[in-house]
């Protein structure tokens, strides 16, 4: 690791909901979530990519976290005042 920062940017609405969501699928930790992420470019990308990753055997277990356990989490989270950061957001 270099310590280089990644260059911050602002993520659309879309964006920060299906990092949450790849965040939250079963069997993506902190090192996939960011390989998926190097990979394709945004999460929505990503999630777009699992099923097909699981189907060719390179995870055998990836789900997709669904909706309504996503929405109830930032639903939660809007409640107690708390925001999400991401690594390389503004």
């Amino acid at each position: 690791m270099s310590g280089e920062r990644p260059e911050a940017r602002s993520l659309s609405q879309a964006e920060a909901y299906a990092r949450i969501r790849l965040l939250r699928s079963a069997n993506v930790g902190p090192v996939s979530y960011r390989q998926l992420l190097a990979r394709y470019g945004t999460a929505e990308a990503a999630l777009e990519a699992l099923p097909d990753l699981a189907a060719r055997g390179l995870k055998k277990s990836y789900r997709v976290a669904t909706h309504t356990k996503i929405s109830a989490e930032i639903e939660a989270a809007r409640a107690a005042g708390a925001r999400y950061l991401f690594h390389d957001s503004a």
